[in-house]
């Protein structure tokens, strides 16, 4: 029965679940800092042809796109040029692209 288990649950770490992700800007403010989240999907036809590279570059380039948008935003304007790319993630084997920017005053 033990071996039954330890079967089951160790087959349970090789099935990838693809999980739902939420597309648009997610910003956090603390202490004058601030932090854009851009999180985008990959073109439909990327999906449909289930080629990596090509979810990848799509969904990178839709959440750049995202991120360029929200700092065009007035509130942006006097530091839009101050924010730094910190990280670039993809998820779901590149059918989502997270771009993590910061301002630091």
């Amino acid at each position: 029965m033990h071996k039954i288990l330890l079967i089951l649950f160790l087959f349970g770490f090789c099935i990838t679940i693809n999980k739902k992700v939420i597309t648009g800007i997610k910003k956090i403010e603390s202490n004058g800092h601030i932090i854009l989240i851009s999180t985008a999907k990959a073109s439909n036809n990327a999906l449909e042809k289930n080629i990596r590279v090509m979810k990848e570059t799509t969904s990178k380039e839709a959440a750049e796109i995202l991120l360029k948008y929200e700092l065009q935003k007035e509130e942006y304007q006097s530091i839009r040029e101050k924010f730094k790319i910190e990280s670039i993630k993809y998820i779901n084997d590149g059918e989502y692209c997270t771009i993590t920017a910061t301002y630091n005053p």
